[in-house]
Formats: C-alpha cells, structure tokens, sequence
C-alpha cells in the first residue's frame, strides 16, 4: 500500500499555537462561541462535559478567519500527544492552543479514515517519533506534515470507515445509555430532596478509607488511581503485578463503595462501584466511601451533587495540588431522604447500576474489536471483504 506525507493529503492544516484573547485585543466571556481546548479531546471524541471557556462572537471571528467545518479532524499537539477527534458539525468553534485541525483534500482522502489512522498505535508511534521536548513533549506543524499515511482508494478508505463506524455506533449507544442512567439518577433524586427531612452528616451514615491493602510481592492487581476516575465513570486500565504497583496502591474497595479523588474536587472524578473484581486495589488519592446506613445507589446520589462537590472544593487544602482529607468527606452533609423515597429510589436505581455495568462489560469488549481491528485494516493484512463477509 502506497504512503504520503500527511502535508500532501491535507488542503487546510490550522496551527493556533501562541493565540489567546488578550493577544488578539479581548479576553474570554461567559457565553459566546465555546473554545474546544486539548482537554475535552478523549477517545476520538470531543468530551462536551467538560469545562468550556467562551468568547464573544467579534473574538470569533478575528480568531478563527477559517472556520471549522463538520469533520475536521482535531489532534492534540502535546500533553498528551495524539488525543484525536473530529468536528461534529459547522456551529462555531473556536480551535485554542496545543490543537491541530487537519482538513483533507476531498478528492483522495476521507476524513474519518484520517482520524482512525491517528488513533491508530503506528500513527501514535510516528507522531511520538517526530516529536520533541523533555518536560513537555510535543510535535510541531512542520513534523506532523510528514507523518507518512497509508493510502488505499478513497472507495476502499470508505469502506474501512463502514466497518469500523459499525463498532463505534455500537460503542455510543452503550455510553449514551449509560448517560441516561446518570442523569435520570440525578434528576430522581433531586426530586425526593424536595420533601427530605433534613440532613445526614456523611461520617455518620457511610465509612470513608475504612479498608487498606496489604502490599504483596507476587500475583497481579486491578489498580485504579485518579487517572482512571472521570465524572460518572471508571476507565478500567489494564492489571498490573503487585510488584510494580506504586506505593498509593493501598486501599480496598468493593461493590456498593463510591470512589472520590481526593485531588481537585472541582473535576468531579468518581464513580459507583458495580460487580467490582476481586482483586481490585484502589490508590490513596482516591477516598473510598462505603455507604452503611443508607443503599450504595443512594449515597452515589447524594455526593454526585453540585453542593457536595461545592463543599469538597471548599475544604480542598493546597494552591498548586488542591486535595482533600478524608475528614473532609466525613463532614460533609447529604439530604436525608424519608425511610419510603429511599427504598424506593434504591429498588429502582440500584439494578439499573447494575445494567450499566453490564453495559460497560459490553463496551469494553467492543473497544477490544475496534481496536484490534484498526490497525489490521488500515495495514492491508485483512481485507473489508473478510470481516464483512
């Protein structure tokens, strides 16, 4: 299969590295058009719930005198290199600092097949190969355009983007499910505060860091630090010997437990545990909270709150790496449901945990296909026929 430099591929390639606001005469809004940062790019996707900084619409244009347009392909420049995605469609949107927008010549190049072959591992490896830096690693415009890419037919490039945007049709409806789950947690719950009696104080209803981990020299463990915590979810790594576990590998934490990191709590990082595997050890910038007095859905609910998150926030210690101590956590008060509302917010929303877990099983297997798939694709060594066949 013949390779091109990606600079011969692309008809527009928009490079905003050094431009803010104030630079350009103005500064950030409150509203306006949203500014997609390297941070909301995850996955091959634009995460929409993360943070957005916004500037007014004169800003916009003196910014972005070429527009985004729908299937722009997104690269990060660094920290971390190579998180890919693609624009969703031609509202306004502002490209910030450390983002690349590759626009693909039409005629021999399909954009998505584009953004699949730079999550692929050997993009990843070549884009690593033509970057630079030490404490910041990162590739500049006048690298990432040599980047060779294989090229088969655009009519064979499409095909490719059939088979692997099946999976990933796939792979949106199981999240988009899970999503629901959250918010319809959330909005039930909300709905039973309104005739709450009273508060519970957290320490007195759940147990925080109650169980720890005694290190071993043999067998492998399911880590999980704060990396792997996002807002709702776990991002389950891979298992590690106990041997190279890091010395934060000290908590114990099983089904039913809510897992908090301790580290900026405006990030919202936690998650329900449901059907947790044996073997799981949970790191120490991780609070562990084990409900006792009330149901596990329920005391998911009551930190999944903008007032408890406020209050973590509030008692965070430390400028550079805010953290918050387990007494924190202990101290924060939860709306104290009637002994009725909270049955029956457990019965209802406890097996639907329990669905999105076995959603989240299903997921993970088809990320497995997808991404073992990508890269036997884009090579040549399996042919579209094969698999649609």
């Amino acid at each position: 299969m013949r390779e091109l430099p990606l600079g011969e591929l692309l008809d527009v390639i928009i490079d905003h590295r050094g431009k803010t606001p104030k630079k350009l005469g103005g500064d950030f809004t409150e509203t306006g058009v949203p500014v997609v940062s390297a941070i909301h790019i995850k996955d091959g996707r634009i995460h929409w719930h993360e943070r957005f900084r916004y500037v007014s619409p004169e800003m916009y244009k003196r910014w972005m005198p070429v527009p985004l347009r729908t299937g722009d392909v997104l690269v990060t420049s660094e920290a971390p290199l190579g998180e890919v995605s693609q624009v969703p469609s031609d509202d306004p949107l502002v490209l910030s600092q450390r983002l690349f927008a590759l626009r693909g010549k039409a005629e021999i190049l399909d954009s998505t097949y584009l953004r699949y072959f730079l999550q692929s591992p050997d993009a990843q490896h070549r884009l690593r190969m033509r970057a630079t830096g030490t404490t910041v690693t990162g590739i500049r415009q006048s690298e990432l355009v040599k980047v060779l890419v294989p090229l088969p037919l655009l009519e064979e490039q499409r095909r490719i983007v059939g088979v692997l945007g099946a999976l990933e049709v796939l792979i949106e409806t199981n999240r988009l499910v899970a999503e629901g789950i959250c918010e319809l947690s959330r909005t039930y719950f909300e709905s039973l505060t309104s005739r709450c009696v009273g508060t519970y104080r957290l320490g007195d209803v759940a147990k925080v860091n109650a169980r720890k981990a005694t290190p071993h020299t043999e067998g492998r463990i399911q880590y999980v630090d704060i990396a792997s915590l996002s807002d709702g979810s776990i991002d389950w790594p891979g298992r590690i010997s106990w041997a190279v576990a890091p010395s934060r590998a000290r908590r114990l934490a099983t089904d039913g437990n809510t897992l908090w990191s301790t580290v900026r709590p405006n990030r919202r990082a936690h998650a329900l545990l449901v059907n947790a595997p044996d073997d799981l050890i949970v790191s120490t910038g991780i609070a562990v909270i084990a409900p006792m007095v009330i149901g596990p859905a329920y005391l998911y609910a009551a930190t999944d709150r903008q007032d408890f998150t406020d209050h973590l926030v509030n008692r965070a210690e430390g400028s550079a790496y805010p953290a918050v101590r387990a007494d924190a956590f202990e101290a924060a008060l939860i709306p104290r449901l009637c002994d009725d509302d909270a049955a029956a917010f457990e019965a209802v929303m406890w097996p639907l945990w329990q669905a999105v877990a076995e959603l989240g099983r299903e997921q993970a297997e088809l990320v497995r296909a997808r991404d073992e798939l990508l890269p036997l694709l884009l090579s040549g060594a399996i042919r579209v026929d094969a698999v649609e066949a």
